[in-house]
């Protein structure tokens, strides 16, 4: 099932991914199925956010990275705590962490501590670095 007026599609997960609500993925150009995102991912290669989550082999649902609704992503253990407006970058394990540098994938539209989900606008992944 295919729902592009949510922005919302279905892969096949590459490996157990039963724990990364609110991860974001990468998917595989030749199998089309997705894994999770690392710090190193390139902002091309940010596929979406894992809206529902299963083992290995078995359909989730991602939402793509121009999706209108307010989702909730993960915060890394080792983040600082976001606040309305902070700018998240991806972490390990497809989650995020509060950072102007980086793949920023997301804009925090509540507060939220570290290894908790929280609310956030995605944006279309895009690297920024240090001035």
């Amino acid at each position: 099932m295919i729902n592009y007026a949510k922005q919302i599609v279905v892969r096949k997960a590459a490996a157990d991914l039963s724990e990364s609500e609110g991860c974001f993925v990468t998917q595989d150009s030749t199998t089309g199925t997705v894994a999770l995102a690392t710090a190193s991912t390139t902002p091309g290669s940010v596929f979406g956010l894992l809206h529902s989550v299963d083992e290995a082999g078995a359909e989730v649902s991602v939402i793509l990275p121009g999706f209108s609704g307010i989702p909730a992503v993960k915060l890394h253990a080792s983040s600082t705590a976001a606040k309305p407006g902070d700018t998240l970058a991806l972490a390990a394990n497809g989650t995020v962490k509060v950072a102007t540098t980086g793949t920023i994938v997301a804009v925090a539209v509540e507060a939220g501590t570290a290894g908790s989900l929280v609310a956030v606008r995605l944006i279309e992944p895009k690297t920024t670095s240090a001035a």
